[in-house]
């Protein structure tokens, strides 16, 4: 999975290069700004807050499968567009839903999924120890 968009140094990003290798331990994730050596069979999962705007989709068109997951949406988001081209959109925020369904896009809404993912993960140790 190539992950892009949670680079930021805020504890948030930071958590998901955390959290996801131990939740998905079969599952080997690159994070990154310039996937130059993507397969098309890898995912594609953009991520964070404020990552649409074009500049993070500058490489999303080499991979078969997108997910934009935990993300926020404005009207003057200016890749906004490129999410219809994405199999999964998962939003944080109502707002998000009410602009991208006005654009004709669907999208999931889920607070902060990194907590839910977390407590997953938790949960799934707790039963196996």
């Amino acid at each position: 999975v190539y992950v892009q968009g949670f680079n930021s140094p805020n504890i948030g990003d930071l958590s998901y290069g955390i959290v996801f290798p131990k939740a998905f331990k079969d599952t080997e994730f690159s994070f990154y700004s310039n996937p130059t050596k993507a397969n098309p069979e890898d995912v594609f999962l953009l991520g964070g807050g404020s990552v649409i705007f074009e500049n993070y989709f500058k490489n999303c068109d080499k991979f078969n499968y997108k997910v934009a997951l935990s993300v926020g949406v404005s009207e003057s988001s200016s890749g906004m567009d490129k999410l219809r081209n994405f199999d999964c959109i998962i939003v944080r925020d109502y707002g998000s839903i009410d602009i991208l369904a006005k654009n004709g896009i669907r999208a999931e809404y889920c607070p902060a999924i990194i907590r839910q993912i977390a407590a997953l993960h938790a949960g799934l140790q707790s039963r196996v120890a």
